[in-house]
This record gives structure tokens, C-alpha cells and sequence, in this order.
């Protein structure tokens, strides 16, 4: 039903964890700005979506006026009139209420299952934009791919909401301090040996916990490892159960056996025949697709990385998938409760794959909108070598290295550097931070010299 919030609540829906999110600023600026547009909030379904509107309504002191089109499907036929005002009037006639539009926010929660409604958004802007409106939902990547036609195209804009980040978990777990902290060690690429201990146990309980709302906000209650793998296990099933939504032509268990298989091969070139001996290529690929469209993985593209842009010289037989979230990856491998001594020991039995599911995880919570790409390097000849992910400093490539311990061969990242050209690359691992200038000799007996900038694996969000 639609539902009404006021933002004198001090808790959104009787929730008693306060999940900070670092998209709330973001949002706030939105509220505040002149030129506002309906915004669409888009993200994997769990994400938090839903939470993150009530406790914007809270935090700015609006009336939220929600409405869940899947419960209330007969509301959207307010909407096909093109008058936001003649709509408010009916909300107002049928909800025995009052909605003055500068003092409230208007969400269109589960807006996929109503599509249309998404090319009625630029009335709101055109005819009535004092009244903030934010729609989300579910599966609306879906619902977005088949009204792109009739998209308002310049009338809205888009935010994107990930799993909670490594500095979200600290907020949420009351490690304020450990969180704003982050921010001076990336400023001064110093932190002494004591906190960068504390910082890693906590890593190591994020790694496990991973970033769904639900799971971080159990673990927050009761500490307790298989509460959160519960509560995770619920969520893969919830997201299967979706599987019978996406497409009629894919078969769910076929969905079901690419989720899997993702969590299996990440950290490497993907593999379509891993996923089902018996399926088709096109079957397997569709498949995949449609996983990728509901935000529960992220192509990793092949790129040359001979220059800006990356995306000009790609390889697109050679990608690999990162899966939605580390937590939900240890969850669908199928790991069994433990008890709390063997909670940071596990973590760690699929080193090189983990590490790099974690950083590319944590780079795209802060530095990825849901449809950038992103690229890593792989030797496509003869030999190995591989640059786990590729960025961009400036109009430069910046490689970056992921290292699961301290230590580690680079002998793929020396070799890059030099025949590229390149003079600055990052490295994350478990060290502290530092900055090295490099002067080695590669395999092929040739100079490699640039500057290497380490940090530690839980920093990747600050890159």
C-alpha cells in the first residue's frame, strides 16, 4: 500500500540499525537543487533502494508519499493523465490527505511493474518540479531496456546504489573514526602498524559479511558468522526466485547454473562451457546477459590498454564477470556455518579470486556508474600476464595489481609498464601504504621504471 512517512520518525520503518550511505550526499544535493529532475534510482534489488529514499525523507524533512506499484497496481492508472497536479489531487482524494509538493517527496517504488509510467516522469519536470520525485524498483533495468524509446531523455537523471562499500560496513558496524580515517591515510599514504592490524580483522568480517543491507545490518545485531550466511542464503534464494521474471525464453535453471558458475570463475577469463556442458553457447551467453542486466554481475572487458579511451581497442572474447557481492559469492559457493574462530581463516581459502572479487567491488561502489565499463589487460598471444584492472589517471592508463597477502610476483605488471610506456601504477594488498620507484629488469631482459603507488586492499574505494 502507499504509504505515508514523516520525517519527525526517528527510525524508517521501525528499522532500529541506522545504515549510513555514503549516496545520501549525493541526494541531498539533488533535493537542494534548482534544477532538479525525477530521479531514477537504479541497483541490484536488496540494495537498500527502498531504505535509502525513507531516510532521505528523514534526514531533509519532507513528508515521504510512497507508493509500491506491485501492491497497488491500480494507482498507476492516476498516471496516465499528463497533469501532475490532477495526479496529486487523486493521490490526495484517495489517500484522505494533504501533499503540499515542496514540502514532500513523491517515490514510485517497484515502478517496473508499471512501466509506463517512466515516459510520464518529464511532466513532473516540465509542470510541477517542485515536487522532488524518485522512482526505483526491482528489476527496472529490465523495464528501462524496453521503454528506452520513450525514455524522457533529458527530463530525468540517475543514481546508482551498490552493496555497502568498506567504509559504509565501518559507519554501520559504529566505526566512525576508522572510516573518516581512511580518507587521511589516503591523503598521507601513511597509517601506523597497529591501526592497519585493526583495519585488516575488520576487512577480513566484511569479507565474509559482505555488503547487502540485510546481512550487515544481522551482523551489526548478533556478531554472529551464521546469522549473516542465514540471511545470505535467503537472498540468493530470493534473487533465483526472480529468475522466472527475466525471461521466458531462458530457463531459471539455466539462470541458476550461470549465477553459480560466476562465483566460481571469478578472477578469471570467463568460460561459457563451465557453465553447463549440455547448454548452447547463445543459450548460456543470453543467460549471462540477463544476469548482468539485474546487477548480479559486471563485465570486466579485455582492453589492449595501449591508450584513452580504453574502450577502443577491446577484445570481447576475453571478459571476466565480478559477481554482485563477496558475501552473497562465499554464500551461493555453498559455505556451511562456522563458529567465530574459523571466521577470518576462511575468508582467505580462495586467495588471488577473493582479493580481486573484493577491489573491483570496492572500485566500482565509489568510481563506476552502472553503465560504465570497466577493463583489465590479458596477455592474448603466446605466454601469460594479466593486469587485474585497468583505470585512468588523467589521459593516462593506470594499471592496477591485486595482491591477496603481502607479497607477490609482478613480473606481468613490470612487463606491461615497459612495453607500454606507462610511469605510475597501483598495487593493493595487505601492506600499508607506500610509494616505490621501480627499476627492474623484465623476463624479455628489458628496463622497466615507474612509480608504484601500494595501498592496502581495504583502501580500493579510496583509489
Amino acid at each position: 500500500m502507499m504509504e505515508v512517512i514523516e520525517a519527525a520518525d526517528c527510525s524508517v520503518q521501525g528499522e532500529s540499525v541506522i545504515m549510513k550511505r555514503i549516496l545520501m550526499d549525493n541526494l541531498l544535493v539533488w533535493l537542494n537543487s534548482e534544477d532538479r529532475k525525477p530521479l531514477i534510482l537504479r541497483g541490484a534489488r536488496q540494495t537498500g533502494k527502498t531504505y535509502l529514499v525513507r531516510d532521505l525523507a528523514r534526514q531533509s524533512g519532507k513528508k515521504l508519499v510512497e507508493i509500491n506499484f506491485e501492491l497497488e497496481p491500480e494507482v498507476a492508472e492516476f498516471f496516465e493523465s499528463n497533469d501532475p497536479k490532477l495526479i496529486l489531487s487523486q493521490l490526495e482524494m484517495l489517500y484522505r490527505m494533504d501533499i503540499e509538493p515542496q514540502n514532500a517527496i513523491l517515490f514510485l517504488d517497484e515502478i517496473q511493474a508499471c512501466a509506463f509510467l517512466l515516459s510520464k516522469l518529464r511532466w513532473f519536470y516540465e509542470k510541477l518540479p517542485e515536487l522532488p520525485v524518485i522512482c526505483a524498483g526491482s528489476l527496472l533495468e529490465f523495464a528501462l531496456e524496453e521503454y528506452e524509446d520513450s525514455m524522457p531523455v533529458g527530463r530525468v537523471t540517475y543514481r546508482y546504489l551498490h552493496p555497502f562499500s568498506f567504509a559504509e560496513f565501518l559507519l554501520a558496524i559504529g566505526e566512525e573514526k576508522l572510516a573518516a580515517n581512511l580518507s587521511d591515510v589516503r591523503k598521507n599514504m601513511t597509517i601506523p602498524e597497529a591501526l592497519h592490524r585493526r583495519y585488516v580483522d575488520l576487512y577480513r568480517q566484511y569479507c565474509l559479511v559482505g555488503g547487502m543491507p540485510a546481512a550487515v545490518k544481522k551482523w551489526v545485531e548478533t556478531r554472529k558468522p551464521s546469522d549473516c550466511l542465514s540471511i545470505q542464503k535467503d537472498l540468493i534464494t530470493s534473487f533465483r526466485d526472480d529468475f522466472n521474471k527475466y525471461r521466458k525464453k531462458i530457463p531459471a535453471d539455466l539462470l541458476r547454473k550461470a549465477m553459480t558458475s560466476i562465483t566460481y570463475q571469478v578472477g578469471e577469463k570467463f568460460v561459457y562451457s563451465e557453465v553447463d556442458r549440455g547448454s548452447k553457447h547463445p543459450a548460456i551467453k543470453s543467460a549471462v546477459e540477463m544476469l548482468e542486466k539485474a546487477g548480479i554481475c559486471k563485465k570486466i572487458i579485455h582492453s589492449a590498454g595501449n591508450g584513452i579511451p580504453l574502450g577502443a581497442e577491446i577484445n570481447e572474447k576475453y571478459f571476466k564477470l565480478l559477481f554482485l557481492d563477496i558475501g552473497l559469492l562465499m554464500a551461493t559457493q555453498g559455505l556451511s556455518p562456522i563458529n567465530d574462530e574459523q571466521f577470518l581463516a576462511v575468508t582467505w581459502a580462495n586467495n588471488g579470486a577473493l582479493a580481486e572479487q573484493i577491489c573491483g567491488q570496492l572500485l566500482l561502489s565509489r568510481h563506476f556508474e552502472d553503465d560504465d565499463d570497466m577493463y583489465y589487460w590479458q596477455n592474448t598471444g603466446s605466454g601469460s600476464g594479466e593486469i587485474d584492472y585497468l583505470g585512468q589517471d588523467g589521459i593516462a592508463v593506470l594499471p592496477i595489481e591485486v595482491k591477496a597477502g603481502v607479497s607477490g610476483s609482478m613480473k606481468s605488471l613490470h612487463a606491461f609498464m615497459e612495453s607500454k610506456g606507462l610511469k605510475k601504477a597501483v598495487r593493493f594488498d595487505l601492506n600499508r601504504p607506500s610509494v616505490q620507484e621501480v627499476r627492474t629488469m623484465t623476463t624479455q631482459g628489458k628496463r622497466a621504471e615507474y612509480t608504484l603507488y601500494s595501498l592496502p586492499i581495504y583502501m580500493a574505494e579510496f583509489l
